[in-house]
């Protein structure tokens, strides 16, 4: 369930510490072997977490890449940035929304 993303040469984990790390290309869905993963695009319903609560926004996390938080950014230079809509303890609309860097 990591939040991932190109950055024109490789893949890495996504983060909300500043306006470029916060893109989120995939999540990934599947780890096949040291090198080689699978992953979802946003727009899909993906039914890959464990103790999610249903209703609840999930945001990129600004303090660990690749993880999600139900606490939404707030401090300057952090990026708030949607990536899902829990839908049970199991299921989620990944969700392709725009982030928003934090100003003054």
């Amino acid at each position: 369930g990591d939040c991932i993303r190109f950055n024109g040469s490789t893949w890495v984990l996504s983060q909300a510490d500043s306006d470029t790390n916060s893109d989120v290309d995939g999540i990934v869905v599947g780890v096949i072997d040291a090198n080689n993963f699978e992953y979802q695009i946003a727009g899909n319903i993906l039914s890959i977490f464990t103790g999610l609560t249903p209703g609840a926004t999930y945001f990129l996390s600004p303090s660990t890449a690749g993880a999600l938080t139900t606490t939404e950014p707030t401090t300057v230079g952090e990026v708030t940035k949607p990536v899902l809509r829990a839908l049970s303890a199991t299921t989620a609309i990944f969700v392709g929304m725009r982030g928003a860097l934090i100003s003054a």
